[in-house]
């Protein structure tokens, strides 16, 4: 039987902006090395991940500008299916 499960996929995401209460509780716990929890993905912008096609990350990226204020990075697009795999399930 398994006791404890861990899942370095974000879950809980948020739409529309913001920081999510446990990345933020990390990040101070982390101190110094905060810098190694990165963003959520904002679910705004990763809907416009499930497209394929060569736009799809630039409208990401114009989606995730309008709804939280920052683009985002090619990795954080990457890692896109995987986070939406988790996110259905």
């Amino acid at each position: 039987s398994v006791a404890a499960l861990g899942i370095d996929i974000p879950i809980g995401l948020l739409r529309g902006g913001g920081t999510r209460a446990c990345d933020a509780e990390a990040r101070r716990a982390l101190g110094p090395q905060r810098a190694s929890v990165f963003p959520a993905p904002d679910r705004a912008w990763l809907e416009a991940a499930r497209a394929s096609g060569p736009d799809a990350y630039a409208r990401a990226r114009e989606l995730a500008r309008r709804h939280t204020g920052r683009s985002i990075s090619v990795q954080a697009f990457n890692i896109a299916p995987k986070v939406l795999a988790i996110d259905d399930a």
